[in-house]
């Protein structure tokens, strides 16, 4: 068994030498968000309902709104495989955020939203966070 607590660190990709297991070949989460995205395109990927409308985030789109912020990251000068916390309700924009983070190589921690104060800072300062994304 391989495992490590370094971000850093590599380890090697255990895979099944038979069975239907061995013929799947391994793949990044980015790498399978960008190819979900690219094979659905223009079908509905999220909905929320938001003053009694519904909004819809194509996969076209969800991949764009991750992008941008990647891209945003990249302006604001964060480094990779840095923590990003996101502390909010479930909703299309806390995904975004995560993806986001995850097609710009950092590594994400979701904050409890019932957390106080205390445990807020703790999480940032031990996270070495660069950034904090938070709902309201």
């Amino acid at each position: 068994m391989y495992w490590t607590t370094d971000v850093n660190c590599e380890l090697p990709i255990k895979m099944a030498a038979s069975g239907m297991s061995s013929a799947i070949k391994p793949e990044t989460i980015s790498a399978a968000f960008i190819r979900t995205c690219k094979n659905r395109e223009s079908s509905p990927a999220m909905h929320v309902m938001r003053d009694n409308k519904e909004l819809t985030w194509t996969w076209n789109k969800f991949y764009d709104d991750a992008m941008a912020f990647a891209k945003a990251l990249q302006a604001l000068g964060v480094d990779e495989r840095k923590a990003i916390n996101i502390m909010g309700f479930n909703s299309p924009e806390w995904v975004l955020a995560f993806f986001g983070g995850i097609l710009h190589n950092n590594v994400l921690t979701g904050v409890y939203i019932t957390n106080g104060p205390e445990a807020c800072q703790y999480q940032a300062a031990h996270s070495e966070a660069q950034v904090i994304v938070c709902d309201t």
